[in-house]
């Protein structure tokens, strides 16, 4: 038996194989009808389950059926894995739904509620892209990263270039679920 630590490098990966289990699961229980994504795009494609490193993030559509079998996918997940899942750093939220009810939910759940718009990986999601206090907290981030390159000559249209850049290649950070 072995014991693993917030912090340690290790458990990213761990998480990722562990995860997949997770991933198995949501599969079975859609394939069964127990669990109902969320179409998205013109292809319409169901999207029910996104993970990045040790976040996991549910979509579906807002019923009760789908909050049950979420929690029965998760204690399943924590008795078969042994991992305990962080309720307190949980939070479940609905789009275009009463508050009344995403608050329900989420005392069955055991966690916190959250509203749109929010922050995830530091991204605002569900925000007016045209309002500049939207992107302020994401130019300040990079602001700051790019301080150390004032002295090395690159003038700020070349690091707003260079920020473009990044955000054109949403390789390991970036994607939006609505």
């Amino acid at each position: 038996h072995m014991e693993l630590r917030q912090g340690d490098p290790l458990a990213p990966f761990l998480f990722t194989i562990m995860a997949e289990g997770l991933s198995d699961l949501m599969r079975e229980a859609v394939s069964r009808n127990l669990y109902r994504g969320f179409n998205v795009g013109t292809m319409k494609v169901e999207v029910n389950l996104l993970q990045y490193a040790n976040d996991t993030i549910f979509v579906g559509k807002f019923n009760v059926d789908n909050v049950v079998v979420l929690k029965s996918m998760i204690k399943y997940f924590e008795l078969v894995s042994d991992l305990k899942v962080n309720f307190h750093k949980s939070r479940f939220g609905g789009i275009v739904v009463e508050i009344r009810e995403v608050e329900r939910f989420s005392q069955y759940l055991n966690c916190k509620f959250f509203s749109i718009p929010f922050v995830y990986l530091g991204i605002p999601i569900n925000a007016n892209p045209r309002r500049m206090e939207t992107w302020e907290s994401i130019i300040n981030f990079f602001d700051k990263k790019l301080a150390s390159w004032k002295h090395k000559h690159l003038s700020f249209a070349r690091r707003v270039c260079l920020i473009n850049l990044v955000l054109l290649y949403p390789s390991s950070f970036i994607f939006f679920f609505f």
